[in-house]
């Protein structure tokens, strides 16, 4: 339901969310009753974050986003994606057992090479200073490694 306001700005019909909402509850409450792996959950947010950070093109033509799309927007469109599956990351390892510090550290090391893509391939594309994505990439692996200590 928290997508519902990024819904509102491309004038996307919300009633679906509903149905996502309650497939998700679904889910969360078989998983609470045993009936499937926790590791289930996390890995839906890694296939879904993971469509949409390799296939921005399709996934704004899937959802038919009516605002232009820029290659900024198609840029962030993956850096979305990529955040989604940093949250699977760390779902995932908190499913398979390991601590919260552990399953911190994996997502953060994660953000950290989403940053430093960014900074490498898309941000003199769009025109955009590396700066500020190279320090999100330095925080991120800096705050990953501390998690470890």
């Amino acid at each position: 339901m928290s997508m519902l306001p990024v819904w509102e700005y491309f004038d996307r019909p919300k009633g679906s969310q509903v149905g996502v909402a309650l497939a998700f509850a679904a889910l969360g409450k078989l998983i609470l009753n045993g009936a499937l792996s926790p590791l289930i959950g996390g890995a839906m947010y890694i296939l879904v974050g993971s469509l949409i950070y390799f296939t921005p093109v399709s996934t704004a033509e899937l959802y038919a986003l009516s605002k232009p799309m820029t290659d900024f927007a198609y840029s962030m469109l993956t850096l979305y994606g990529g955040m989604i599956t940093t949250c699977g990351i760390y779902l995932v390892a908190l499913a398979a057992g390991l601590s919260q510090p552990q399953g911190f550290a994996a997502a953060l090391g994660a953000n950290a090479l989403l940053a430093l893509k960014w900074a490498i391939f898309e941000a003199g594309k769009l025109g955009a200073s590396k700066l500020p994505p190279l320090i999100w990439a330095a925080l991120s692996a800096t705050f990953s490694a501390l998690a470890l200590m």
